[in-house]
């Protein structure tokens, strides 16, 4: 796709080419959500007054901890892979291009792990809207402590992506998202 050797690209969150060994790497370890969570059972629990509707509600937020905590991932585990990874491309990389990542909150650990790897390689990343431009343009400064002559962003367009956007938003009247 990238017109790079496969044995250079690393997917952080893995990858699915509909092979029955695919693995996609979701969640994250959100630990104030599910103190949040463990905290309101508590407080339910204490409140218990012995009705159905009461007990139901305990059952459901059990229910969603439950699936929280599947979801929540090893970020120290995953780190390790990606090292794994990184020694086989060795110390000198002069060009780490970043497509279509959110460069949300559970990304920081990685793209740290990535510029502390090669501090001095040159950093380009996809962004659609001008909102991604501003949020990386801060990120890559303030996170990734990157100068303005280390990195690059570029208008990532995907015709087909735009054509089912445009699609969805005729089909479902929306006027902005």
């Amino acid at each position: 796709m990238y017109k790079i050797s496969d044995d250079k690209i690393h997917y952080v969150h893995g990858e699915c080419c509909g092979e029955e060994d695919d693995e996609l790497i979701i969640g994250h370890g959100n630990n104030q959500r599910i103190n949040e969570i463990k905290k309101y059972i508590d407080e339910l629990e204490e409140k218990y007054d012995f009705t159905q509707t009461m007990s139901n509600s305990i059952n459901e937020y059990n229910c969603l901890l439950r699936y929280i905590e599947r979801l929540k991932k090893d970020v120290n585990k995953h780190m390790d892979i990606c090292n794994t990874f990184y020694k086989r491309i060795g110390d000198k990389l002069d060009c780490i291009n970043v497509y279509g990542l959110s460069l949300g909150e559970v990304d920081i650990p990685y793209l740290k792990q990535i510029r502390a790897k090669w501090p001095n390689s040159k950093w380009r990343f996809s962004y659609y809207s001008l909102e991604d431009e501003n949020r990386i343009t801060n990120i890559a400064s303030k996170l990734l402590n990157l100068n303005e002559d280390e990195y690059e962003t570029f208008h990532f367009l995907n015709s087909l992506s735009n054509n089912i956007r445009g699609e969805i938003i005729k089909i479902q009247n929306i006027v902005s998202y």
